[in-house]
């Protein structure tokens, strides 16, 4: 049976229905100390900023889940990621097979949207195990068109993170301020990103450490005046130090 309502299923039309719900009005006749009732921004300048780095977080570019998949660019991490991912992906195929299988039978009742998701998902699994399946294999033992597979996944996953290094220079780029959008600091967070990336890529540390600190309400203990860092670095800083950072990345980042 199909929905008359049309869901909200991504992430920016999610918040932006919470947003436009917030209320100024109280309901308990008190003061308080929570945030404006509307996220978005003031002004013209500042929206289409935020709409910049929005677009470009939720760009297929900086899609964490395909970075994910395409996270080794060598037949030595190719190895390594796939004793990661098998078991995973093989529940995952042999699940979606059976949903698609028993709606194809009238075991289940889903709407056509729905099984065409589900085979959409299947055959981009089907593609990845094609690879992982035949990961520990060297490359004089795959057949052609498995070693064809290979060289494009490598091919894929080497433009991929290349593809990343833009999309990084340009959100630090845009990043007004901490403010405009796991306990360690972010130069080193950002030092372990870059040196995945590879290939010598670095953010512009042009930052002021202490005035990233100033602005985002935090002590500047320890800080030398000179100090840089990058504003993707600063931005991390100011979010680890908030109470729902710390309530779900408390423990670490999972």
């Amino acid at each position: 049976m199909e929905s008359r309502y049309k869901a909200i299923q991504d992430t920016k039309s999610i918040v932006e229905l919470l947003d436009r719900s917030r209320s100024a009005q109280s309901r308990t006749n008190t003061t308080s100390s929570a945030p404006s009732p509307s996220l978005a921004p003031a002004t013209i300048a500042f929206s289409a900023a935020s709409n910049q780095i929005i677009d470009l977080l939720h760009s297929q570019m900086a899609d964490p889940n395909a970075l994910f998949y395409m996270n080794a660019r060598s037949e030595s991490e190719l190895k390594s990621l796939a004793k990661q991912l098998l078991p995973f992906l093989v529940g995952r195929r042999d699940t979606l097979s059976r949903l698609v299988s028993e709606s194809n039978t009238g075991a289940i009742h889903v709407s056509e949207k729905t099984k065409a998701f589900w085979q959409v998902k299947k055959i981009a699994t089907d593609k990845f195990l094609q690879v992982f399946e035949h990961a520990q294999k060297n490359g004089a033992e795959l057949a052609d068109e498995e070693r064809q597979r290979r060289e494009e996944y490598l091919e894929s996953s080497q433009a991929a993170w290349t593809a990343l290094k833009d999309v990084l220079a340009t959100l630090d780029s845009t990043v007004l301020g901490p403010y405009t959008l796991a306990s360690e600091d972010g130069t080193k967070v950002l030092g372990r990103i870059e040196a995945h990336v590879g290939n010598g890529f670095t953010l512009p540390e042009e930052f002021s450490v202490a005035e990233a600190r100033r602005r985002a309400g935090l002590p500047a203990v320890n800080v030398e005046s000179s100090e840089r860092q990058s504003k993707l670095a600063a931005f991390w800083d100011s979010m680890r130090e908030r109470p729902s950072w710390k309530k779900v990345y408390g423990e670490g980042l999972h």
